[in-house]
């Protein structure tokens, strides 16, 4: 069982970059095929700030890019099967309203942070301009 404790919420309109690799970094006995470094990020660019949340003294503060590891688990991306879809059918210069949570989790005696996406909603220029 695992623990997430809230430490920033933000709720974005964005415009969507496309898919980037990133390369294994070489850190670990397990690299470059074992570890996970590597992988392929959906990238983000913040256009402005509909709400952001920081109940306590860590968490992200408000950024201007936001990735997310297509590969990584549900628990962790947000990538839930309808936000994959969405995802999958972005093109480059695509609004979208883009929430994330900034979380530390805590699971079995290992504590890390996670990033996962909790609202990606295809939206037209237009309604980024109103909002």
């Amino acid at each position: 069982m695992s623990r997430r404790d809230l430490l920033s919420r933000h709720e974005t309109v964005a415009k969507f970059d496309g898919l980037e690799q990133q390369q294994c970094f070489f850190m670990t006995a397990f690299c470059p095929d074992q570890c996970g470094h590597g992988g392929t990020n959906g990238v983000f660019s913040v256009v402005k700030y509909l709400n952001y949340e920081k109940p306590g003294e860590y968490g992200d503060e408000k950024g201007e890019k936001h990735y997310v590891r297509v590969t990584d688990p549900v628990e962790a991306s947000g990538l839930t099967p309808e936000r994959k879809s969405v995802l999958e059918s972005l093109k480059g210069g695509d609004y979208v309203l883009l929430s994330w949570n900034h979380d530390y989790v805590h699971t079995e005696g290992c504590s890390s942070p996670q990033r996962p996406i909790t609202k990606l909603v295809k939206i037209s220029k237009e309604e980024a301009d109103e909002m």
